[in-house]
Parts: C-alpha cells; structure tokens; sequence
C-alpha cells in the first residue's frame, strides 16, 4: 500500500512506453480489476453452458 501511494503520488516523472510511473499505477490495477471481471464472466457463461439440463421430474401412481 505504501508503495503504490508513493507510485501514485510521489514517484519522480520516469516514463515507460510513453507513460509515466503515477499513469502505470493506475492503469495496472485498473486492467488487473477488468481482466478478473471478464475471466469470472467467462466462466460462469461456461459452467452454465456445460452443465446437463436436468432429468424431468417423473411421478409414479401409488395404490393405497
């Protein structure tokens, strides 16, 4: 935590393909955060996709 409020906030201008340090240290978790999203899309959509329809529910008659 400490380190990315230094990133954020007090990091010295140092720029990596065009960007610079405070502009990484919002744009990694961001893409982190979506990424997540999207794999946890993905698998529900897949669970839901893969899993067998249920077996119809059959009622037998009882003699009493």
């Amino acid at each position: 935590m400490v380190g990315y409020f230094w990133l954020l906030f007090l990091a010295p201008d140092v720029t990596f393909f065009g960007k610079s340090t405070n502009e990484w240290a919002i744009i990694i978790p961001v893409m982190i955060i979506v990424y997540v999203v999207l794999f946890l899309v993905a698998w529900v959509g897949w669970a839901l996709a893969s899993t067998a329809p249920p077996l119809p529910v059959s009622v037998e008659d009882s003699e009493d």
